[in-house]
This record gives C-alpha cells, sequence and structure tokens, in this order.
C-alpha cells in the first residue's frame, strides 16, 4: 500500500471535483515522490515482508460494519 494521507487530507472533498491541468499535474507529482520514497524505504524487502500493518489499519472495526 502506498499513500500519502499527510499532502491529501488538506485538499479536501472539494479537490474531487478540481479537473484543472495544474492540478492534475501537482497530483501527478505528487504520487511520483509518494512512490518513490516507498520504493527507496521498501524495494529490498518487496516479496519478502509486508509493508503494511493490516491490524493497525483495521483496527477497532467491529461486527457492525462485517456485511
Amino acid at each position: 500500500m502506498v499513500e500519502n494521507q499527510a499532502e491529501l487530507i488538506p485538499l479536501g472533498t472539494s479537490s474531487k471535483m478540481n479537473v484543472e491541468w495544474q492540478f492534475l499535474t501537482k497530483l501527478r507529482d505528487l504520487g511520483r515522490k509518494t512512490v518513490s520514497h516507498w520504493l527507496d524505504k521498501n524495494f529490498d524487502t518487496i516479496g519478502e515482508r509486508s509493508s503494511v500493518d493490516l491490524r493497525q489499519i483495521f483496527q477497532g472495526i467491529g461486527a457492525q460494519h462485517q456485511g
């Protein structure tokens, strides 16, 4: 899982409707920077260990969320 919530959360929900080229290229560049950082940190262990802690992500989700 590769994400950068620190950069995306401040954009707010209205950004989902922003189709301006400058904004889209900003998102593209942010994605490239984010994945580059992720690869620097995890490349040597790809296929060897997980890079995400699923217990931490889904902690607290109980029966009310199960289908």
